[in-house]
């Protein structure tokens, strides 16, 4: 299978969000770039279902707070 950088870049965000979504439910805090990629890939998802910007915005906010993350972990 031959895909676009494009392509590669939207799979590999899927996977890495698909890989935090799984350790959320199993209880393991997640990092900075683990939780962006959930909430990238969460928000790709939507996209593709057709939700609009206003909807997923409002269910990120609501979302927001389910999320857990240890920011110490990821020094900018």
């Amino acid at each position: 299978m031959k895909l676009s950088p494009i392509e590669q870049e939207k799979l590999l965000t899927f996977m890495a969000g698909e890989l935090a979504k799984q350790r959320k439910e199993r209880g393991i805090k997640l990092n900075y770039p683990e939780a962006i990629a959930l909430i990238s890939s969460y928000i790709a998802e939507g996209a593709h279902e057709g939700k609009s910007v206003a909807q997923l915005m409002s269910e990120g906010k609501q979302k927001q707070t389910g999320f857990f993350i240890q920011l110490e972990v990821w020094k900018a």
